[in-house]
């Protein structure tokens, strides 16, 4: 019966290809929209889930007052990180980081490189980007050190071992001739579906040795790994105010990317908005799909009612008029 039915379906199919392109390429369109839309969504509500800590990080946020009224940012005052860890039980490890853009020189050429970050070595104990080459507890621990993510390493010494070898960066540097940046590891190129991107992180030690006033820095974003079972709002309304003028919150790392509408980020963000926006659009596509389909097949069965009537008289069994 089985066969009988396919053969008939593919007969009828080759008879009216009119009603069979519109009729397949239809759905086959909305489908196809509902799942570039539906992949879409899926990778922003992904972003920085990698991080096997994903739920317990969060980054401090300052809000200030001006005469231009207020202002938060992502970004505080270097200090803020140690000082927390501290005198805050909940605070299981923190770290500050700094987004730059350095000049570069290896072999006589030298070349911008933007997403150099600069982190302590706690940075391997917060988010979850593993070594290739080197100790993640050591690697950042002295100044001038620096690690390569696997691209970094390839464009710079191809195919060859860099770890050891040294990179003239001008960055954190007295003289104006660049600082000797040694490679003490190497890490995977870091996932793509995160809040921020790098092609090297180099030691914040640097900053602190070339700059004695990095503690008054205000441009360091400062992540905190809290511990299990902390609320978060309750940790929040804890930490005291900066000299009157700054007071302080925390940002779950699940809103930074979709949520978050501070000022001075480290990296692009999404929205949302856009994530609801396209999930309506895209049910919405899959629904007139769907309708379309069933009117053009309810429509031509009105014309397959002899057929089906032949078919009752022979005694073709209701169930299987359902299934063809």
């Amino acid at each position: 019966m089985m066969k009988n039915i396919f053969l008939h379906a593919w007969r009828r199919m080759i008879k009216d290809r009119s009603y069979t392109l519109i009729n397949i390429a239809g759905l086959s369109a909305g489908l196809a929209c509902f799942a570039l839309i539906a992949l879409w969504v899926n990778d922003e509500l992904s972003f920085d889930r990698f991080n096997k800590n994903y739920d317990r990080i969060v980054r401090v946020t300052e809000k200030s007052m001006s005469e231009n009224g207020e202002r938060e940012s992502a970004r505080a005052v270097a200090t803020l990180a140690q000082s927390l860890k501290q005198n805050f039980p909940e605070v299981e490890d923190a770290v500050r980081m700094r987004m730059r853009e350095a000049l570069i020189e290896h072999n006589g050429k030298q070349s911008s490189k933007p997403g150099v970050l600069c982190a302590d070595p706690s940075f391997f104990n917060i988010f979850s980007y593993r070594l290739l080459r080197g100790d993640p507890a050591t690697a950042l621990n002295e100044p001038y050190s620096i690690i390569l993510t696997e691209s970094a390493a390839k464009q710079y010494f191809g195919n060859a071992d860099p770890v050891g070898q040294s990179l003239t960066i001008f960055m954190n540097d007295t003289t104006g001739s660049g600082a000797a940046y040694k490679i003490t590891g190497i890490a995977a190129d870091p996932e793509e579906n995160a809040h921020f991107n790098f092609s090297m992180v180099a030691s914040f030690r640097s900053e602190e040795v070339s700059k004695p006033n990095t503690w008054r820095d205000m441009r360091i974003y400062t992540y905190v790994l809290l511990k299990p079972g902390t609320d978060v709002k309750a940790f929040a309304k804890k930490i005291p105010p900066f000299k009157e003028k700054f007071t302080y919150g925390v940002q779950p790392l699940p809103d930074i990317y979709l949520r978050s509408n501070l000022q001075d980020e480290i990296g692009p963000r999404g929205s949302m908005a856009r994530v609801y926006i396209f999930s309506i659009i895209g049910i919405f596509i899959l629904l007139l799909a769907g309708i379309n389909y069933t009117n053009l097949a309810t429509a031509r069965s009105v014309a397959r009612a002899r057929e089906v009537g032949i078919k009752k008289l022979i005694g073709v069994r209701k169930s299987q008029l359902i299934g063809q």
